[in-house]
């Protein structure tokens, strides 16, 4: 009986969010939403794809005004060779010229260009390795169209590169932080929007903290803001190894644990782990109700996703453990992250509150 009571709860638990996701539309305003805007895209180190990346912000369909300012902490950074080669007045790269002690160098960034907003109404963010479509910046902003809503976001799907189970457990797990962004509205802030009066409040609250995203829930529920998810998907192709994935997730655990976001992770966590560990043994019947409910959301959230972005991801066979295997990873990565007093994010070490160092980024 316990086994079946575990099972209907992750079973509800994972439904609602799944139910969201199916219902996802764009805007329905009458008239396009078209306010002027900042693009702002903090870089350390430029991924093979950056100069893909500039291309696609000078194609936007948007029909508003806006300018993209890349900032870059580092004159010796990569990113400045791939700037110096764009001929378009629409993207300015700047120099990061402060560098908070107590956040990231990404927060820094925005505190930096949201102080520079000038007469934008809104500041949108975008992360260095993706490489929006056409649409993404004129479908990101109409998500504020609502004057209640003062933020929009869109979602991230790492797409396997190669078929190493890693890479496959990194799309299943891109798959899962889907569903709790739709169903916590938790905002991915490699690709949101803010309207401009939201700025003062949040830039109080990322001098403060390493991450840039998992704060701004806290910050808008305490305004009474809303916030308003796009069915806007931004694919990043990857490939990865088993050593690579669990320092991701490590990461992102230590981020969730010391922006107090930890318990519901931590729970959710360690009670899918020990259904699939000892259910098989003790309640066949529950284990594989389970078994079958989370491949079938599996399937209906990777073809949602697919249908969003034009990336087909077939079935490997793979697909029939990698939910129980990704639980195992998860609740290895979240007792790491339990201990872990710092981290490493992009050659840059922090602990609770605080940055520890500085370097230019070095190319490996």
């Amino acid at each position: 009986m316990m086994y079946w009571l575990i099972v209907a709860l992750l079973s509800l638990m994972y439904l609602h969010p799944l139910l969201k996701l199916l219902r996802l539309r764009e805007s329905d305003s009458a008239q396009p939403y078209t306010p002027t805007a900042l693009v702002v895209v903090p870089v350390r180190g430029a991924e093979d794809t950056f100069p893909q990346l500039l291309r696609a912000l000078l194609e936007q369909d948007y029909q508003g005004r806006f300018e993209v300012r890349v900032v870059v902490d580092s004159p010796e950074d990569p990113a400045w060779q791939y700037l110096a080669q764009i001929d378009a007045d629409t993207i300015q790269g700047v120099a990061l010229e402060s560098m908070g002690e107590h956040c990231s160098l990404k927060n820094s960034s925005l505190m930096q260009e949201a102080s520079r907003i000038g007469d934008a109404e809104v500041m949108v963010c975008l992360d260095s390795d993706v490489i929006p479509p056409r649409h993404w910046l004129r479908t990101l902003i109409n998500g504020l169209a609502d004057e209640q809503v003062k933020a929009s976001f869109g979602l991230r799907w790492y797409v396997p590169q190669d078929r190493r189970p890693a890479s496959l457990l990194l799309h299943a797990w891109s798959q899962s932080a889907v569903l709790y962004h739709v169903g916590a509205k938790a905002v991915w802030a490699g690709s949101c929007a803010y309207k401009a009066e939201a700025l003062p409040a949040l830039t109080k609250r990322w001098e403060e903290t390493i991450s840039d995203g998992i704060p701004v829930s806290g910050v808008f529920r305490k305004e009474g803001w809303q916030i308003a998810c796009v069915p806007l998907v931004l694919v990043t192709v990857s490939s990865t190894t088993m050593r690579d994935l669990i320092r991701f997730q490590t990461r992102q655990c230590w981020m969730a644990r010391v922006h107090g976001v930890w318990l519901p992770v931590l729970f959710v966590t360690l009670l899918g782990t020990f259904f699939w560990c000892f259910s098989p043994f003790h309640a066949p019947g529950a284990f594989l109700f389970g078994w079958a409910f989370t491949f079938t959301g599996d399937y209906l959230v990777r073809d949602w996703l697919g249908s969003r972005a034009g990336v087909r991801v077939g079935f490997h066979p793979f697909d029939l453990v990698k939910v129980p295997l990704g639980s195992f990873i998860s609740m290895w990565c979240c007792l790491a992250a339990t201990f872990k007093k710092t981290v490493c994010w992009r050659g840059i070490w922090y602990q609770s509150g605080r940055r520890l160092n500085y370097a230019p980024w070095q190319v490996d």
